[in-house]
């Protein structure tokens, strides 16, 4: 039997608690790439995103400029995998 697109979200929904633990235990991980980012200084942020990511990519935006204080947007993926789009991405 097929999920209904309610009981995929809802099953994402519940993943997050176990997903944010991993993400957490990997600190030094993230530490390397917050380095990375830091010694880059991008000038905005891309989130890329598709299906219920993009509600996640939405708040995240939202953290990130209130947070961080850059322009930050949300790219369709397709642009690239179906469209064969090169947005100059080098700042970003």
């Amino acid at each position: 039997m097929t999920q209904s697109l309610g009981q995929v979200m809802l099953t994402e929904i519940r993943e997050q608690p176990s997903v944010f633990e991993r993400v957490l235990q990997s600190q030094s991980n993230i530490e390397v790439v917050a380095r990375a980012i830091r010694r880059f200084q991008p000038q905005m942020v891309l989130f890329t995103a598709r299906g219920t990511s993009d509600n996640a990519a939405t708040y995240a935006r939202y953290a990130c400029e209130v947070d961080v204080g850059l322009p930050t947007g949300l790219m369709a993926p397709s642009t690239m995998t179906l469209y064969d789009a090169r947005p100059d991405l080098s700042r970003a």
